[in-house]
């Protein structure tokens, strides 16, 4: 996976476009650009290597703020966890801790929750602030509604825990 493009626009700190080059690199791997979007089952899909690697771009150039890591850390600091919801298989009560721990994790990183419709906003040039852990976000988000980022966040917390075998 070539990621030399995704690098080029981090070294410029153009944190928008290294957002959505991150989602379509994400999308590719996992076969899903006609979508637009992950699905926490395809998190799995995603080879350790690459997903380490987009990571530590976003680390590095962004003096450690942002990055799969950052937000995993949170995610789970925050009593998110590590493993793959099935959306389908999901108890009611998995779905409203997912949503709770999301609202937490956005007020935390700075994006600003329309409040009236619980939902996040669309691009990160609409965030409050863009705080340490907001990026990348546009690969985080699914079409599960409420709890959808804590869908993604749980899945790369959980791919981010172990290498390939």
């Amino acid at each position: 996976m070539d990621v030399k493009k995704l690098q080029k626009i981090l070294k410029k700190n153009d944190w928008i476009a290294a957002d959505k080059e991150t989602r379509e690199l994400l999308c590719n791997i996992t076969e899903r650009s006609s979508e637009g979007f992950l699905i926490p089952e395809v998190i799995a899909q995603i080879p350790y290597d690459v997903l380490r690697k987009i990571d530590l771009l976003w680390s590095e150039y962004s003096n450690g703020n942002f990055g799969f890591s950052v937000q995993s850390s949170l995610w789970l600091e925050l009593g998110g966890e590590a493993r793959i919801y099935m959306r389908d298989h999901i108890a009611t009560e998995d779905k409203i801790a997912l949503g709770n721990t999301e609202a937490q994790f956005a007020h935390h990183v700075g994006w600003k929750v329309i409040q009236a419709r619980g939902k996040l906003p669309d691009s990160p040039s609409k965030f409050q602030t863009i705080g340490r852990g907001s990026l990348p976000f546009l690969c985080l988000k699914c079409d599960y509604g409420r709890g959808s980022v804590g869908y993604i966040l749980s899945a790369i917390a959980w791919r981010l825990s172990f290498k390939d075998s």
